[in-house]
């Protein structure tokens, strides 16, 4: 019983005193103007960006979609002018969908929810060929008042068109 008290003591002793190395590699809360200049997105590709402009003149939040080897990353962002007036992007929250083969694609904008046109649905969906897509395997939606990527369960509810539709 002394040894485990003593074992005990020298855990708690030497947790309390140990210093993490452990980074925060979070980017939420990072503002940027270039996507290159963040460390961490220096693997990704830029896939598309689109803005939401909602009841504004300017564009107020933005959806940029980032794709690696690996994973599709969406970054839901509030815009803003910088000193120099070019638009810095303010990391609100993010989204990793795993790339699952060549069979699925990630769509951003060309959506609609209940029959109106939503600019801030993310839909993970089935590749085709026609124009519009036919399965949805998840969606969410950038939520502009609570600024968080919140997820849609009721999919039937939503319809996409193809945005790299080719008629011939």
């Amino acid at each position: 019983m002394k040894q485990l008290l003593y074992f005990s003591a020298l855990l708690f002793l030497f947790n309390c005193t140990e210093k993490s190395n452990k980074k925060n590699d979070s980017i939420i809360g990072k503002t940027f103007s270039e996507l290159k200049r963040v460390e961490h997105l220096s693997s990704y590709g830029e896939i598309s960006d689109t803005v939401i402009y909602g009841d504004y003149v300017g564009a107020k939040h933005g959806i940029l979609h980032l794709q690696n080897r690996n994973q599709n990353l969406i970054l839901f962002n509030r815009v803003e002018r910088g000193a120099s007036l070019e638009r810095e992007y303010n990391v609100l929250d993010t989204l990793v969908i795993p790339r699952e083969g060549d069979s699925k694609f990630v769509t951003i904008g060309y959506c609609q929810i209940n029959n109106n046109n939503d600019e801030n649905l993310i839909v993970l969906a089935k590749k085709t060929d026609s124009l519009k897509i036919k399965t949805i395997f998840k969606a969410w939606r950038a939520n502009t008042k609570s600024e968080k990527i919140e997820p849609i369960n009721h999919l039937d509810s939503i319809n996409c068109f193809n945005e790299w539709f080719e008629p011939f």
